[in-house]
């Protein structure tokens, strides 16, 4: 009778942890619909977007118009067709870096807006006690994003190189995944104080959902282009994600 009941106590648990799994997975296809479902929402998540497109555009503009003169005087003294296959090639190879480099940028013009974001959407579905905003309360958890933020770019850089590692490189990555959960439901967990020690014990609790959420968000910043509309997508989802417990 003992092993038979550990047996079904064994498989409740697995259960338990694939169907939080899958929840996790979900929960980015869930913020988009929150996202759609509120307006305020959509201006919050649009606005980084359109500020990071008008910026990349003329970032683009002015590498392919300095480059075009500068392959127009470098390949004068040859034949059109060659310089024509130059400039088309180093062209796109600019041009490829500037996209890839979205997340970056909008990860800048994106972060005065995604604390209020998280906020707004904790107002969304209607979430309770929601701490109100003042200086002082500012200040405190900019001190605590603060923290946060270095932490995980010390622990990101060093995420990435084990994960160029063979065969153990995976458990690198599944770390990556775990630090983009711990990333994005920062924002209500600082709201309310809430150190590195509490984000990564409640990351601790709840591992089976964060993995599931973190290794969603890494394969949407990981798709170029797309990962533009990632960052608003993964701080809803961090704070739904947050929030199911």
């Amino acid at each position: 009778m003992q092993p038979n009941s550990v047996s079904k106590s064994e498989l409740k648990s697995e259960r338990r942890f694939f169907s939080d799994f899958v929840y996790g997975l979900t929960v980015p296809v869930r913020a988009v619909t929150v996202i759609f479902e509120h307006p305020k929402l959509i201006a919050l998540s649009g606005l980084p977007i359109l500020t990071t497109v008008v910026l990349l555009s003329f970032a683009i503009y002015a590498l392919l118009a300095g480059f075009g003169s500068w392959a127009h005087t470098t390949f004068l003294n040859h034949s059109a067709s060659l310089s024509l296959i130059a400039s088309v090639i180093i062209g796109l190879v600019l041009v490829f870096f500037a996209i890839n480099s979205l997340t970056f940028l909008s990860s800048l013009v994106a972060s005065p807006f995604n604390d209020w974001l998280a906020e707004c959407t904790e107002h969304s579905v209607q979430v309770p006690n929601v701490p109100p905003q003042n200086l002082a309360r500012f200040i405190r958890v900019f001190f605590v994003d603060l923290r946060k933020t270095v932490l995980s770019l010390i622990l990101s850089v060093l995420f990435t190189l084990g994960g160029l590692i063979p065969i153990v490189g995976i458990v690198f990555l599944l770390g990556i995944s775990l630090l983009n959960t711990f990333t994005f439901v920062t924002y209500p967990q600082s709201r309310r104080m809430h150190g590195i020690r509490a984000s990564w014990k409640w990351i601790s609790q709840h591992f089976a959902m964060s993995l599931g959420f973190g290794i969603m968000t890494t394969l949407m910043f990981s798709i170029p282009v797309a990962n533009l509309f990632a960052l608003p997508i993964s701080v809803v989802g961090g704070t739904l994600l947050y929030f199911r417990k």
